[in-house]
């Protein structure tokens, strides 16, 4: 089973777009979302997509749930419920509730979740130079 994190090359553009203060988008006017699947490949930069996403809406991750919890470290905390028996093994930070870019896809161990049953995600994204 493969397990990773990545920062996919359309959420490192973003990040770039909002230090450029000519392309930056204001705070107030975008969102995150959280969703899951049963995917198990090794994450690339290229991801765009989970790999099998689960029936789920995505998950509104609130501006309330995010946090630097140091000066070079996003925080984002959100909650996923099970609406059916499945197993869950990715999730992904997305720009929109539907399609969207995904900024971040995670793979982890695998979880038997039956309905009703939830996972709380907790992702951090560090920004460090290469030679740090």
């Amino acid at each position: 089973m493969a397990t990773g994190q990545k920062w996919t090359d359309v959420g490192q553009a973003f990040a770039v777009d909002q230090l450029d203060k000519n392309t930056a988008v204001a705070a107030a006017s975008f969102s995150y979302y959280g969703a899951w699947g049963s995917g198990a490949t090794t994450p690339a930069v290229t991801d765009t997509a989970l790999v099998s996403e689960n029936a789920e809406s995505r998950t509104s991750i609130p501006s309330g749930s995010m946090s630097q919890p140091a000066t070079d470290t996003v925080r984002w905390v959100y909650v996923i419920v099970a609406t059916g028996t499945r197993t869950v093994q990715e999730t992904g930070i997305f720009s929109a509730s539907t399609v969207g870019s995904m900024y971040i896809r995670i793979v982890h161990g695998s979880l038997a979740l039956e309905s009703g049953d939830q996972v709380t995600y907790t992702v951090n994204l560090q920004l460090k130079d290469v030679t740090e």
